[in-house]
């Protein structure tokens, strides 16, 4: 560096001009390298001799000397292809530069790719082809006086430390955000699968970006290895392989299996390799417990879940190494199979939770699998065989019922399996969540709420609070066929009525039963007709909005298992409407709203359909309940409708002749069930309820 001499001061004035300051600095154009050939020098001669400063300068001169060109290296996933980048290699000691400086501002920073970032901006985005769960991390060199900042999408849950700032995505979708301040020479921190982008700027930016791809497990070897020597700071999950990848993996660095036996108990196999210092025994099991023991140049590595794993002959010389790296792994894999091989995992589990078993004050209790739904156990007594208690499971969500001492026993049981979350027991003044659902202790009884969730639904579609609606749909758009008012559909509408579809029905299918004619209706109309499906959206978030407090309240009584079931004849002139609901002891546990498969030709043949749909429901929940140790005595159908009970009772058959072969079958299914001897059904009238104006 070469600048003018500026004289000393012996009183300060004033403030000096930023000419003054900025002349020591400016650069002599006769010794900055001009061409990538002298660049190349530069940097191969800075990687020796390590300066951050000159380093830093050093990525300044590239970016003015090629300011329309941005330099990416390392790992690339475009769809299923997974490879390193060309200019990892052609300009490797531009891209040891970046990663070098990455980890002296960020040891803990993780990343499989750099990207030297020069002057651009980009509009709002998600990196697909990142690693759910990884972070983005940003090194800023140079920063314009004003904008070149961040916008990231806020999250559930995220501690807002600024103004919200709203921005419509390209799909015409407002996405609540922050800005975040970027500071020179320190590392920010984001999520790339939340939607993000620069702020407007003018001047120069260059910021240094380091990601992890998703190599979904195909990695090479040789592009890993070469990437750690250029100083990438890897995360263990990319040594992680696919099974095919693992095979070509093992041909390449020339390790042939002298031995392989497969593994009976829970699937897997065992495999023995010769090395230059001797053998690796390698196992591979559905076991989530990973165990290393180093004897000598022997290293055993047990592997859980289904992972293949392959460790190189340069690896293996050196034990503690492979047993660090592939413990490292194991740490990580349960995550991504739960997320990768939900099947597989759910597979896992259940073997898991059929083989524990535990004691308590002296008593031994199991688990034990309903034969009608895999996410329903059975806790009991090994004893005796009694039922104390019940499990219901999802993914790797756990609900625990009984009473305290079994619950207590249960979670600690799991605790011992897997690492969980501390157990939360539901009181009357701290409710517990599950799938979305917070359960509230009152007496007797408890209360289903999901008022978070609602809450969450109306904000993601930016709902005003003014709107509140007092029905969900109203009558002039509830038609189920496609109208000439209509406009057609297309693809960005669809879009967006299955999604406010799908995120209704998750409250209607679990606590909102008067949502369930709302949602079949958007259901319906997503696809044909979504313009309308969304204006019928709208309505139903306007009503949720005035009824996001409502709940069910589950207190038993003295009645067993009854269903009701009503039917609504041809509203439009085609098919009816039915509906029907299923209750437990006087508390709602299904219902279903819904138009009926055939068209009927009658009020009673419709009703009939309805009833009979109603006694499968009966008889579902039923076999559900023995299955998990609930017995059930009696059960009750109610039917408002004469002529169907007729009909059900065998006096109307003389007075079907145009629909005998159907009405008939469905008067025998009916009769069927009256005259069980097993489990009883028993047929009511059910008087039409008018309300009072």
């Amino acid at each position: 560096f070469e600048g003018e001499a500026v004289p000393v001061r012996r009183r300060v004035v004033g403030k000096s001009p930023p000419e003054a300051e900025l002349r020591a600095a400016q650069l002599d154009k006769h010794c900055c390298p001009r061409t990538w050939a002298e660049f190349e020098a530069a940097g191969k001669a800075l990687l020796e001799n390590w300066d951050s400063l000159a380093a830093k300068n050093l990525l300044m001169q590239v970016c003015q000397a090629f300011p329309d060109e941005q330099y990416q290296a390392g790992m690339f996933r475009r769809g299923g292809v997974v490879g390193t980048l060309r200019s990892t290699w052609s300009r490797s000691w531009l891209a040891a530069i970046c990663a070098r400086l990455l980890k002296e501002h960020d040891p803990d920073c993780t990343f499989t790719s750099v990207y030297l970032s020069n002057s651009l901006a980009k509009d709002m985005h998600i990196d697909v082809s990142n690693l759910p769960g990884s972070q983005n991390c940003i090194l800023p060199l140079c920063l314009p006086k004003r904008g070149g900042d961040l916008w990231v999408e806020l999250g559930y849950g995220d501690v807002v430390t600024g103004p919200v700032v709203d921005h419509v995505d390209t799909r015409g979708k407002v996405r609540h955000g922050v800005v975040h301040r970027l500071d020179e020479d320190e590392v920010f921190k984001f999520d790339p699968k939340r939607y993000h982008f620069v702020t407007p700027f003018k001047g120069t930016r260059v910021v240094i970006v380091g990601y992890t791809s998703d190599v979904l497990g195909k990695a090479s070897t040789d592009d890993l290895d070469g990437l750690a020597d250029l100083g990438f700071q890897l995360p263990d999950s990319v040594y992680l392989r696919a099974p095919r990848q693992a095979q070509e993996e093992e041909e390449k660095v020339g390790l042939s299996a002298v031995q392989s036996t497969p593994v009976n108990k829970g699937g897997g196999w065992e495999e023995t390799f010769p090395v230059a210092d001797g053998f690796v025994d390698f196992r591979v099991n559905w076991s989530l417990s990973h165990r290393s023991v180093l004897k000598g140049t022997l290293c055993q590595v047990t592997v859980g879940l289904g992972w293949q794993a392959c460790v190189s002959s340069t690896a293996v010389q050196n034990g503690a190494a492979v047993v660090g790296e592939v413990a490292a792994a194991a740490s990580q894999k349960e995550g991504l199979y739960r997320r990768k091989a939900p099947r597989l995992w759910g597979q896992f589990r259940d073997s898991c939770l059929c083989d524990l078993s535990w004691e308590c004050d002296g008593v031994t209790f199991r688990l034990e699998q309903s034969s009608l739904d895999p996410n329903w156990w059975k806790v009991l007594q090994v004893k005796d065989g009694q039922v104390v208690g019940a499990l219901l499971v999802y993914v790797d969500d756990f609900l625990l019922c009984g009473s305290s001492v079994v619950l207590r026993s249960l979670a600690q049981a799991l605790q011992h399996k897997w690492a969980t979350t501390p157990l939360v027991v539901a009181t009357p003044e701290q409710p517990i969540k599950f799938l979305g659902v917070d359960i509230l202790v009152v007496p007797r009884g408890f209360v289903l709420s999901q008022q978070s969730y609602a809450e969450e639904v109306l904000r993601i579609h930016s709902v005003p609070v003014h709107v509140r609606g007092r029905i969900p749909c109203p009558r002039e758009l509830a038609s189920f066929e496609v109208v000439e008012s209509d406009a057609p559909p297309t693809s960005e509408a669809v879009h967006q009525a299955q999604q406010v579809t799908g995120a209704l029905l998750w409250l209607s299918q679990r606590s909102r039963p008067d949502l369930a004619f709302t949602c079949s209706l958007l259901a319906s109309l997503a696809t044909k007709a979504p313009h309308r499906a969304l204006r019928i959206a709208d309505r139903a978030l306007g009503y949720l909005q005035r009824t996001k407090s409502a709940s069910l309240v589950f207190v038993a009584d003295s009645t067993q298992l009854h269903g009701w079931s009503d039917a609504s004849f041809s509203p439009e002139g085609s098919r009816s409407h039915a509906g029907w609901c299923v209750c437990l002891h006087g508390c709602p546990i299904a219902w279903r709203s819904a138009r009926q498969a055939f068209v009927t030709l009658s009020t009673a043949e419709s009703e009939l359909m309805a009833s009979l749909e109603c006694a499968v429901a009966l008889e579902s929940m039923q076999a559900l309940l023995l299955s998990v140790g609930f017995s059930v005595e009696d059960r009750e159908l109610h039917v408002d409708s004469q002529a169907s009970l007729a009909i059900s009772d065998g006096h109307g058959s003389q007075t079907t002749s145009r629909r005998a072969r159907r009405l008939r079958r469905m008067q025998r299914a009916i009769e069927d069930e009256l005259a069980s001897q097993l489990q009883g059904m028993t047929l009511d009238d059910q008087p039409c309820v008018q309300e009072q104006p």
